[in-house]
């Protein structure tokens, strides 16, 4: 669940982009640092200890990211440590990518087949996702050997299973209630 405060700050985050007209630059400084709290626990709980000064984690934002974020993140940043809200910087990233695809018109899917899709089949999976839904589609692919064939789709909080599994679970509860 997000935090109200991660919300208000990612709105305003948003707002900043927006008023600036550079929306796609920090989506993808979001999804950058969404990427390294993902991959480093430690940055956060550096970020937010209150043993290290202010001043400190202001140079720390400045020696990891100056040059590879754009200047309004790095300052949304500055801001986060200065106001003693770092701690809400996941929930106020989750919720400016929420405003972004909304925005953007963009819907996200994720496909999970037995075996790995081809770039081709990616596409076409997703061209087909963007022609009945009339959005942008981010898709995300993964493997299930359990699926034995077929492809489960995800989207907009609905499961579309036409795997092989599925079916075979569907013929085994026919067969068990046709018996009992």
């Amino acid at each position: 669940m997000s935090s109200l405060i991660g919300n208000r700050y990612g709105e305003a985050f948003f707002e900043a982009g927006r008023d600036e007209n550079c929306l796609d630059s920090l989506y993808d400084d979001v999804c950058l640092l969404r990427g390294v709290l993902g991959e480093n626990e430690d940055f956060l709980k550096v970020m937010n200890a209150p043993s290290v000064a202010k001043e400190e984690r202001s140079r720390l934002l400045d020696t990891i990211f100056d040059g590879n974020l754009q200047p309004l993140t790095l300052n949304y940043l500055h801001l986060l440590v200065d106001k003693s809200r770092f701690g809400a910087l996941q929930d106020s990233l989750e919720k400016f990518i929420e405003l972004y695809r909304e925005y953007k018109g963009i819907i996200c899917a994720a496909a999970v087949t037995a075996v790995p899709m081809s770039e081709e089949l990616t596409n076409r999976l997703r061209d087909k996702l963007a022609a009945v839904t009339g959005k942008q589609v981010e898709l995300t692919c993964e493997v299930d050997p359990a699926l034995i064939s077929g492809i489960r789709l995800q989207m907009n909080g609905e499961q579309f299973d036409s795997s092989v599994r599925r079916r075979l679970e569907n013929l085994r509860k026919s067969i068990e209630s046709a018996i009992f």
